[in-house]
C-alpha cells in the first residue's frame, strides 16, 4: 500500500476511532510538524521566528542583492548622518 493509499484509508476510518488514539496521534503529529519547523530566533516585539520563515525571508534578501535593490554601509553611513 503507498503512502496516498495509506493516507485515504486512515481519512475514511477516522470516525471509527476512540478519542484517546485520536489524542495520541494528534499529538505525535503535532510534534513531529513543529520539529521540522523549529523555532529558530525572536523578533524585536519576542514573537517566535521558525526556521521557515527564516529562510523564506533570507531567500527574498538574496534576490534583492540580485536585482540591485541595497544600500552600501558607505550609503547608510551618510543617510544615518540626517537622522
Amino acid at each position: 500500500m503507498n503512502v496516498v493509499e495509506k493516507r485515504d484509508f486512515i481519512h475514511s476510518r477516522l470516525h471509527l476511532i476512540d478519542e484517546n488514539f485520536i489524542n495520541e496521534m494528534y499529538q505525535k503529529m503535532y510534534s513531529a510538524l513543529e520539529d521540522n519547523n523549529p523555532i529558530v530566533g525572536y523578533g524585536p516585539v519576542g514573537k517566535p521566528i521558525k526556521k521557515q520563515q527564516l529562510l523564506a525571508e533570507l531567500e527574498e534578501a538574496e534576490r534583492q542583492i540580485e536585482r540591485g535593490e541595497y544600500i552600501t554601509l558607505d550609503e547608510l553611513d551618510e543617510e544615518s548622518k540626517t537622522w
